[in-house]
C-alpha cells in the first residue's frame, strides 16, 4: 500500500491531474430559454429574446473615449 501511494503521489501525479482538471473544467453548454408568460387573455405578456452584453472594468480603461467606441461596435 506505501508503494503504491508513492507511485500515484510520484509517478503517476501529472496523471491524476490532468484527469481531475478535465473533470473539472469543461464548460458544458446548457441551452434552456425561458417559458412565455400569457396574461388570462393568452396573450404574450413576457416572452425571451436573444440578447448581448457588453461589460468593461474602469479601473482598468485608460482611455475611456477609445473604451467607447470600441465597445459601442459590439
Amino acid at each position: 500500500m506505501v508503494l503504491r501511494l508513492a507511485y500515484v503521489q510520484t509517478v503517476g501525479a501529472h496523471q491524476y491531474v490532468a484527469y481531475g482538471e478535465e473533470q473539472r473544467i469543461e464548460p458544458i453548454s446548457l441551452p434552456a430559454a425561458r417559458g412565455t408568460i400569457f396574461d388570462r387573455n393568452g396573450k404574450d405578456l413576457a416572452l425571451s429574446t436573444p440578447a448581448k452584453s457588453v461589460g468593461a472594468d474602469p479601473s482598468v480603461i485608460r482611455d475611456r473615449a477609445a473604451a467607447a467606441r470600441s465597445l459601442a461596435r459590439c
